[in-house]
């Protein structure tokens, strides 16, 4: 692996600057790689944030004034105008990948990651971040008229891949993790209008019946069942105004083959009959 820098506007080798008319800017990014011991200080920091993420090795990093271990698999965002100082630790070879970024954006991107704050974050190594990075690199090689929005489209991909690995990482029991449970969500999303049976879902999971209910209870707030429900009757409504499809053609669209038990579930779930819905919806537009 090698040293690789990347510029928006190669006139300003730097490019500190901030942006404010524009969602969101890469101004640079690139990867270092550090055999030897270093030491970088920035006293009045830089107009952009500065995400640096480490891939391999060990850093003492300047945190709210004080010198903390950072090691491989954390990463830290220094704000605009903040002191940043780094040095390695110990013997072995850093590297880190790096991206300094702007825009209007840029803050409210990092707080709904739950990255805001001059924090180190523990990631651990996560591929797919790494992908981005060098994503984001070949959009700075190929330099067409949309590359700073692809570039920063890739910097958004890395952030949401770091906030949840963070999150993932911070988790003691699966019960809260989205990957535990995630194929049978996505099963039951492509099969709501079949009939899918709670021992088919735990089988996906290779989880007991029991587990699974409790799983995905804990994570969704709902029981597989009213899960499903809920999906039915949102796409019911969803075809009701949308389309002149009669009220048996759209009770058997989402699974229902009896229409009076469809009706009745439709009605305790959205407080108004389903052949009122579509009047009631138009009047309220």
């Amino acid at each position: 692996m090698e040293n690789q820098s990347y510029y928006r506007i190669w006139e300003n080798s730097g490019c500190n600057e901030e942006i404010n008319d524009h969602y969101l800017v890469v101004n640079c990014a690139g990867c270092c790689v550090l055999p030897h011991p270093f030491a970088t200080h920035n006293k009045s920091g830089r107009k952009d944030y500065y995400l640096l993420y480490i891939c391999r090795g060990m850093m003492k990093v300047l945190v709210n004034g004080e010198m903390m271990d950072m090691c491989a698999g954390q990463f830290i965002i220094f704000p605009p105008e903040c002191e940043y100082k780094y040095t390695r630790l110990g013997d072995e070879e850093v590297i880190y990948y790096w991206a300094h970024f702007t825009g209007y954006g840029a803050r409210g991107l990092l707080e709904n990651c739950k990255l805001y704050g001059k924090n180190i974050f523990n990631a651990g190594f996560n591929e797919q971040v790494i992908r981005e990075f060098n994503n984001m690199f070949s959009e700075f090689i190929r330099r067409d008229y949309c590359f700073e929005a692809a570039a920063a489209s890739h910097l958004i991909s890395a952030c949401i891949n770091l906030s949840r690995s963070m999150t993932n990482l911070a988790t003691s029991s699966d019960a809260v993790n989205p990957d535990r449970i995630y194929a049978s969500i996505k099963f039951i999303h492509k099969n709501f209008n079949s009939n899918i049976s709670l021992k088919q879902l735990a089988g996906i999971e290779h989880l007991s019946i029991s587990r699974y209910r409790t799983l995905f209870k804990q994570y969704t707030g709902f029981s597989p069942k009213n899960y499903i429900i809920a999906l039915r009757i949102n796409r019911a409504c969803e075809l009701t105004v949308q389309t002149d499809l009669s009220l048996k053609e759209i009770a058997e669209s989402v699974g229902y083959h009896d229409q009076l038990y469809f009706s009745r579930i439709f009605k305790a779930r959205t407080g108004i009959a389903p052949n009122c819905y579509k009047k009631n919806y138009q009047n309220n537009a």
